[in-house]
């Protein structure tokens, strides 16, 4: 113990290399064990650590840490020594580990290390290492490795290792130093950088030329570039075409936008950018409006030029066209076939191309595109170009193209309501449930369940071998809340009614669904007795309606038969109930029902106007007093335990307020859309209360736990009737940099309620007026989608949509532009309408100390609707 201390504190390369060498098998081992256990600040420093930095002090117990992992590497042999110290936490994670991703005792002292002891476990450390994100090789050790012949060269392992900027552990004027050291590098891992999709987008803390900062990796590299670049230490002009190739990848747009600037540092001459159209003009099908706008003001510089290639820059300008904040590039580019249609007649047919960009909103370049036509274009050509764009033409546009103005018509509403169709025989039913297992749509979950009680006496001997091939399904799939009910199901089931317990994936006393297993229950019992009566719950009417007149037929067979009628079941009948007229036939049933529940049965179908909450049945109550009047407020429950729960005594209309939270380094900052007791889960306050009985749906009864895109849409289906508290509680607390299952909240759900004309209210338009700002466009399209369906359905809150777009944005929630594109549909007087309360809400909520870039635009677009209506501002 004693030598292992003093070669710690001498921190001696050779010492410590010479001290292995004589390392026998079992002292290896011994000296680990010895390593794991020294205590620095007892067994190393032995004085007190001085008040203010010493120098002399940390370079003699700095790197002690390093030292004692160097010494245990050096104990290392084989890759089945690499287990002896790896964490009990972690055992694939060993020493050498570590130190190829932070090698504190030096590169120059492990390469010595493996001269004397080559090692067979190279290879597979520096792949594990490489497969991490947040840390990875150390670029500088993998180079000495490699140029000392010890391993061999993997281009993207050691292009990552360089580009992945661990935090407070990189400099980059000493990168700048060891590249311009070492020129092949440069060769063949930096300028290597645009192959890959590296993770350049995060943000870390390093030491920068003039001061440490904590700013996205991309700086770093713009900033190691420029130097190297300045110093003629990169001379390889291919740079230019490999960057230009890289702007049709579907990458993210933050990283080809990196692209472009690093494009720019190396200063492409007009020369070359003319010997790479090619490449140049493939890149206007980007997806990427950056991009674009990029190639647009390159060719802006080049279109006069001998060589340029007019030919391939007009095939690309369709995509161009139909880009969002593209206007200076789109008029730039109507400028440049301009120049060339007038210079050139063989061109002149191609003139109609030009049309396309009448798909935008801009007057500008609505007019810019109108005098081309006109100029170039004959009459009868002109009108079948324009004819597409017609009803969203401008005054102006049509003026020029002497077009009277057309009225817009309504977008139709589908039909629902439809009766459903249940499987008549098994082979339907087999049919179904292979259906089923693949849309995972609620109402084909529940007809698969309801088909079950109805066909059990058709059952064929081999049924189970039959449903085997159906039922592979369930073991491969990532839905995992919805599969796994019903893989709970079919086990019990077919199994012999072996006992299923809760997937180990949702978590300690996660109960995503309760509905779902408490039915599994249900019909396991009805199969097992021969019971033949439906589930309440079970729709009879698209999309997952239940008819009254069915809901009161099957609560007078359930009596009839003295059979216990289960409270939730009958819950989620009544929250699916169809909102049509019941038949005399069905009022005369409802006399004879004698259940506790018939006094709200009553209310539910519009009998009775009197609220009767019972212990036996206040959940009930609580959900059919709101599914029967959403707008109203029930005093009835002043004195019983719902009094305080959302949406039962009153409707569900939560405060909410946009809070601006910086990074640490106070360069970048988020706006969050917090909501009244943290309802929507943002991590940036606490919660007040997230849960309450299950049997309150309404109440969005399982708090935060996560569902399956499909398990989310089957708990909407369980509340149609009133879902806002459930669409609230998974509303993102962002409009921007959002997370995948964010986009998938702002999308399936809206979807949903479209296809199945499910209204909102109260605090539902707080999700709606968030889907019109947020960062994906579609969806912004589904939500003035949405807004057309409540109008025409008339169910639209004009006034409290409006306010919570206004506060959105002139909180600067999200960017002025994403409205302004809102604003540029072409729409119906009603719509245009509310469009216009929308500025003015704007307009009346603008703080001069704190106004939205691109204020100016509300103020301009508030004008011009004003004159669209002809009405005074």
């Amino acid at each position: 113990m004693k030598q292992i201390i003093e070669l710690i504190i001498g921190q001696n390369t050779d010492l410590i290399l010479e001290w292995a060498k004589k390392l026998t098998d079992e002292e290896r081992y011994k000296s680990i064990e010895l390593l794991k256990s020294i205590d620095i600040s007892k067994d190393i420093i032995k004085e007190q650590p001085p008040k203010e930095y010493n120098a002399a002090y940390y370079d003699k117990y700095g790197n002690a840490n390093g030292t004692i992992t160097f010494m245990k590497l050096c104990c290392i042999r084989t890759a089945k020594d690499l287990l002896l110290t790896a964490p009990e936490w972690n055992k694939s994670f060993s020493v050498v580990h570590s130190y190829f991703c932070k090698p504190l005792f030096g590169v120059e002292a492990i390469s010595e290390y493996f001269k004397l002891f080559p090692p067979d476990y190279l290879m597979q450390i520096v792949t594990a290492n490489s497969s991490m994100r947040d840390s990875n090789n150390n670029f500088r050790l993998l180079w000495k490795l490699y140029t000392n012949n010890f391993m061999p060269f993997d281009e993207e392992i050691f292009v990552r290792s360089l580009f992945i900027i661990t935090m407070f552990n990189r400099d980059t004027m000493k990168d700048v130093e060891f590249l311009k050291a070492n020129p092949e590098a440069i060769d063949k891992v930096l300028l290597q950088f645009y192959k890959y999709e590296l993770p350049v987008l995060d943000i870390s803390k390093w030491q920068a030329k003039d001061k440490f900062v904590c700013k996205k990796c991309t700086e770093y590299w713009e900033e190691v570039f420029a130097e190297l670049i300045n110093e003629n230490a990169i001379t390889d002009r291919n740079i230019i075409r490999n960057l230009l190739t890289t702007f049709t990848y579907n990458w993210k747009k933050a990283h080809l936008d990196w692209h472009i600037r690093m494009l720019k540092l190396f200063k492409p001459t007009a020369e070359e950018y003319i010997d790479n159209q090619d490449y140049l003009y493939a890149a206007l099908y980007s997806t990427n409006s950056t991009v674009v706008n990029f190639v647009v003001s390159i060719v802006q510089t080049i279109y006069k030029e001998e060589r340029f290639d007019v030919d391939s820059f007009m095939q690309g300008i369709p995509n161009l066209f139909n880009k969002e904040r593209s206007d200076k590039a789109i008029l730039t580019a109507l400028d440049v076939l301009s120049y060339h249609l007038e210079k050139n007649n063989a061109l002149r047919q191609y003139a109609g191309i030009v049309a396309g960009a009448l798909v935008q909103s801009s007057d500008k370049i609505q007019e810019k595109a109108a005098t081309l036509l006109v100029k170039y274009t004959n009459e009868t050509d002109r009108s079948m170009l324009v004819e597409p764009f017609a009803v969203s033409l401008k005054q102006k546009a049509r003026e020029i193209l002497q077009i009277d103005k057309e009225e817009v018509e309504n977008v139709s509403i589908v039909s629902i309501n439809e009766p459903i169709e249940y499987p008549l025989n098994w082979e339907d039913f087999l049919f179904h449930v292979g259906k089923t297992l693949s849309s995972l749509l609620p109402v084909d979950i529940d007809v698969m369940y309801e088909s079950l009680i109805r066909l059990q006496d058709q059952l064929p001997e081999d049924y189970i071998s039959q449903l085997k091939p159906y039922l592979k399904k369930l073991q491969r799939s990532s839905e995992k809340d919805l599969l796994f009910y019903i893989a709970e199901f079919f086990d019990n089931w077919i199994e012999s009614g072996r006992k299923y317990t809760i997937n180990s994936s949702f978590g300690k006393n996660m109960h995503p669904l309760p509905f779902m297993r408490n039915r599994n229950e249900w019909i396991l019992s009805k199969l097992k007795r021969k019971n033949k009566l439906p589930l309440l719950s079970s729709p009879t009417h698209y999309p997952f309606f239940v008819h009254p007149d069915t809901l009161v037929l099957r609560l007078f067979d359930y009596e009839n038969a003295g059979e216990q009628i289960e409270m939730e079941d009958l819950i989620v009948a009544c929250n699916r109930i169809l909102k049509v007229d019941i038949s005399e036939e069905t009022r005369c049933i409802i006399k004879k029902l004698k259940g506790t529940y018939t006094a709200a049965i009553q209310y539910l179908l519009g009998i009775s106007g009197t609220i009767e909450p019972d212990n036996d049945t206040l959940y009930l109550w609580g959900q059919i007093t709101r599914t029967a009047s959403p707008n109203a407020v029930f005093n009835e429950y002043t004195k019983t335990e719902l009094k305080n729960y959302p949406a039962i005594m009153k409707p569900f209309l939560p405060t909410y307020q946009v809070e601006r939270y910086y990074s640490d380094c106070k360069e970048y900052h988020w706006d969050y859309l917090l909501l009244e007791d943290n309802w929507n889960g943002s991590h940036r306050k606490t919660y007040k209360k997230d849960s309450y009985p299950y049997l309150c749906f309404y109440t969005a009864y399982n708090g935060f736990h996560y569902y399956s895109t499909t398990g989310f849409l089957y708990w909407l289906s369980l509340v149609p009737h009133y879902c806002e508290p459930v669409l609230l509680h998974y509303i993102p607390d962002t409009a921007s940099d959002n997370e995948v299952i964010d986009f998938a909240y702002c999308l399936h759900p809206l979807q949903f309620l479209i296809e199945n004309q499910i209204p909102v209210y109260h605090g539902g338009w707080i999700y709606i007026a968030l889907c019109l700002i947020f960062e994906k466009k579609v969806s912004r399209d589904l939500a003035a989608e949405y807004i057309n369906v409540a109008f025409q359905l008339g169910f639209m809150d004009t006034e409290y949509l409006a306010d919570c777009i206004a506060t959105l944005i002139m909180n600067n929630f999200a960017p002025v532009n994403r409205l302004v594109e809102y604003l540029d549909l072409v729409v119906p007087r009603q719509i245009k309408e509310f469009q216009l309360l929308i500025t003015r809400k704007c307009i009346e909520k603008g703080r001069k100390d704190a106004l939205p870039t691109n204020y100016k635009k509300l103020v301009a677009y508030y004008n011009e609707i004003c004159n669209y209506l002809e009405i005074k501002p």
